[in-house]
């Protein structure tokens, strides 16, 4: 059962490309296979370390997008209510077509 918890964790870390949490993920899985229970709580804490540090260096990111995707949201209203500009595509005549 705790294995397939520890696969599950794995293929999150696989999926956000943190290597150094995926090497502690590693080694947490391998002192289970071993039996070693000192070892794997000794490389969970390291996995929960590797995770804030991965967690402050992508925080900053995110916060920057989210500002930018409210400074396009706030532009992009501003332009559609000082604008009433319709804009219509020329129609062929039927002699045309």
């Amino acid at each position: 059962m705790l294995s397939r918890y520890i696969y599950r964790l794995k293929g999150s870390v696989l999926s956000v490309g943190a290597l150094k949490t995926l090497y502690k993920v590693n080694d947490m899985m391998q002192f289970f296979q071993e039996g070693d229970t000192e070892g794997m709580v000794a490389a969970f804490e390291q996995v929960k370390l590797e995770n804030e540090n991965l967690r402050m260096k992508v925080e900053p990111y995110f916060e920057l997008l989210d500002q930018v995707g409210s400074y396009e949201k706030a532009c992009n209203s501003e332009s559609q209510a000082g604008s009433s500009v319709t804009v219509q595509s020329p129609r062929k005549s039927s002699s045309e077509v």
